[in-house]
């Protein structure tokens, strides 16, 4: 009953082309959410399903970024610890809005399962990296991947650990919060990705990783 989080921005889920017979704004989720409205939540989660690919979906469990989650900017918090550097950079006065979506393994697993998959956790490769360069991999043997954290942190936070499953279908349920994001200062990609070397070398204890031949 692990608990997985994915943090989903649903502009494009707003856009008139896209949303449903009725329309579907930010304002009108975020009283559907507050009252529990599972309609109009519906209508949301719906329009994932009009995916009709297999998308990997990349997550997080829960446990690992609870303290961050208890702050006023949990948002922002997710996104540098989770390495979610395509949320990066913003339009001058355009904000994002995002759903946090929160789900079981068990959900994920039961899924699979009717779709005949009998392994549905994956360690993520280069074939996922799809040019984003807060991607990362991981040496040889290492059981799961570690997110790149966009900030440096003091105290320094433990890594968080990368869990790629297949699809998975959201219902309203999954919606948990929904904010809107007016943007911040771009992060420093390439100290991000120095940080977390020595951070990897060090969790694994792999201390020649990341050398040519290595």
């Amino acid at each position: 009953m692990q608990k997985i989080i994915r943090l989903e921005r649903i502009d494009r889920h707003l856009e008139p082309a896209r949303a449903p017979i009725g329309g579907l704004d930010f304002d009108s989720l975020l009283e559907a959410l507050r009252t529990g409205d599972q309609h109009r939540l519906s209508a949301l989660t719906d329009q994932f399903l009009n995916y009709s690919g297999e998308r990997p979906s990349f997550a997080a469990f829960k446990s690992e970024v609870a303290d961050d989650l208890k702050q006023s900017d949990w948002l922002q918090r997710i996104i540098d610890r989770l390495g979610l550097y395509h949320h990066y950079p913003f339009v001058p006065g355009k904000p994002y809005r995002f759903a946090l979506m929160e789900y079981t393994a068990d959900e994920v697993i039961k899924q699979a399962r009717a779709k005949g998959v009998d392994r549905c956790f994956s360690l993520a490769t280069v074939v996922e990296c799809q040019d984003n360069p807060a991607f990362f991999p991981v040496p040889r043997s290492t059981s799961h991947g570690f997110t790149v954290d966009l900030r440096e942190r003091n105290p320094k936070k433990p890594s968080v650990r990368e869990i790629l499953h297949i699809r998975f279908d959201y219902s309203w349920r999954h919606v948990k919060r929904l904010v809107e994001w007016s943007g911040a200062d771009v992060p420093g990609i390439e100290a991000a990705r120095d940080r977390h070397l020595d951070t990897l070398r060090t969790e694994t204890g792999r201390k020649d990783f990341g050398e040519v031949g290595v």
